[in-house]
Protein backbone atom coordinates (compact mmCIF):
# COMPACT_ATOMS: atom_id res chain seq x y z
CA UNK A 1 0.00 0.00 0.00
CA UNK A 2 1.47 3.17 -1.10
CA UNK A 3 -0.02 6.55 0.52
CA UNK A 4 0.36 9.93 -1.29
CA UNK A 5 2.81 12.95 1.10
CA UNK A 6 -0.50 14.33 1.90
CA UNK A 7 -2.08 11.29 2.98
CA UNK A 8 1.09 10.35 5.03
CA UNK A 9 1.15 13.99 6.72
CA UNK A 10 -3.00 13.46 7.33
CA UNK A 11 -2.35 10.44 8.86
CA UNK A 12 0.37 11.40 10.94
CA UNK A 13 -1.61 14.75 12.35
CA UNK A 14 -4.30 12.06 13.20
CA UNK A 15 -2.19 10.04 14.85
CA UNK A 16 -1.54 12.86 16.90
CA UNK A 17 -5.53 13.23 17.63
CA UNK A 18 -6.07 16.45 15.84
CA UNK A 19 -9.71 17.54 15.04
CA UNK A 20 -9.77 18.08 10.92
CA UNK A 21 -9.83 21.84 11.31
CA UNK A 22 -6.44 21.52 13.00
CA UNK A 23 -5.09 19.46 10.36
CA UNK A 24 -6.48 21.52 7.53
CA UNK A 25 -4.76 24.31 9.36
CA UNK A 26 -1.27 22.67 9.78
CA UNK A 27 -1.37 21.47 5.91
CA UNK A 28 -2.80 24.75 4.24
CA UNK A 29 -5.83 23.19 2.66
CA UNK A 30 -9.30 22.99 3.17
CA UNK A 31 -11.41 21.24 5.65
CA UNK A 32 -13.29 19.73 2.94
CA UNK A 33 -10.08 18.33 1.93
CA UNK A 34 -9.06 16.60 4.79
CA UNK A 35 -12.32 14.87 5.37
CA UNK A 36 -11.43 13.31 1.64
CA UNK A 37 -8.03 12.44 3.02
CA UNK A 38 -9.94 10.68 6.03
CA UNK A 39 -12.34 9.07 4.15
CA UNK A 40 -9.71 7.51 1.54
CA UNK A 41 -7.39 6.68 4.58
CA UNK A 42 -10.52 4.41 6.16
CA UNK A 43 -10.71 2.86 3.14
CA UNK A 44 -6.89 1.67 1.74
CA UNK A 45 -6.37 0.97 5.64
CA UNK A 46 -10.36 -0.95 5.53
CA UNK A 47 -11.36 0.70 8.82
CA UNK A 48 -14.51 2.07 10.35
CA UNK A 49 -13.03 5.07 12.47
CA UNK A 50 -10.19 7.37 13.01
CA UNK A 51 -8.60 5.42 15.65
CA UNK A 52 -9.31 2.17 14.15
CA UNK A 53 -7.02 3.68 11.25
CA UNK A 54 -4.46 5.22 13.73
CA UNK A 55 -3.77 2.03 14.96
CA UNK A 56 -3.57 -0.50 12.24
CA UNK A 57 -1.41 2.28 10.70
CA UNK A 58 1.00 1.58 13.39
CA UNK A 59 0.84 -1.87 13.48
CA UNK A 60 1.91 -1.77 9.68
CA UNK A 61 4.51 0.55 10.01
CA UNK A 62 3.03 3.13 8.85
CA UNK A 63 3.48 5.79 12.27
CA UNK A 64 6.44 5.49 13.92
CA UNK A 65 6.06 6.87 17.51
Amino acid sequence: MTLSPRQRATLELLALGLPNKEIAGQLNIAPATVREYVSDLLALFECDNRTQVVLKARRLGFILD
